[in-house]
């Protein structure tokens, strides 16, 4: 495991990226500042209406897909039929669904949608995975929102991508 909270480690790489653990506690830190501002300039409370956690995940061409026709790789629930039709295949993909969250705690929405990286044009797939919604207690519910995420992008993964690509062992 690597020290710095910011890096994940995928089989034999290290990403440096945030965690988790590390985003929630700087936001805490800088919204509690931000509370005490509030309350001291206007002698109000800052009352949340809507909470909202992104993940922004770049899935490169070597995870298994460089086509859209061999999307299903990476997510086994979006594919193109590939036998002979009139249309061809799509030059790129958008995709969008939205899912309930428990307890009337919002909802769980995802993107995918191909792209090519500005530096050296190559394609990636972009999934977003946005939870919105609201519980009394904030940091419930950003903990529900980010195991959804999570749990999410490990359903809509295909499993041989995940092991092979990404060494991903749980």
């Amino acid at each position: 495991m690597h020290s710095d909270p910011r890096c994940l480690e995928f089989g034999s790489t290290t990403v440096t990226a945030p965690h988790y653990t590390w985003i929630s506690k700087q936001f805490n830190e800088r919204l509690a500042l931000f509370e005490l501002f509030v309350e001291q300039k206007f002698a109000a409370k800052v009352a949340a209406k809507q909470f909202e956690l992104t993940y922004i995940n770049h899935v490169s061409d070597d995870s298994g897909w460089r086509t859209v026709e061999d999307l299903a790789s990476v997510l086994p629930d979006m594919s193109w039929r590939t036998q002979p039709r009139f249309l061809p295949m799509p030059e790129g993909v958008n995709f969008s669904a939205v899912f309930k969250l428990p307890a009337t705690a919002g909802r769980l929405h995802l993107r995918a949608q191909s792209a090519q990286r500005r530096p050296d044009g190559k394609p990636v797939l972009v999934l977003e995975l946005t939870a919105r919604g609201f519980l009394p207690d904030r940091t419930e519910w950003l903990d529900l929102a980010h195991d959804w995420i999570v749990r999410a992008f490990s359903d809509l993964t295909g499993q041989e991508v995940q092991s092979q690509t990404w060494r991903r062992t749980q």
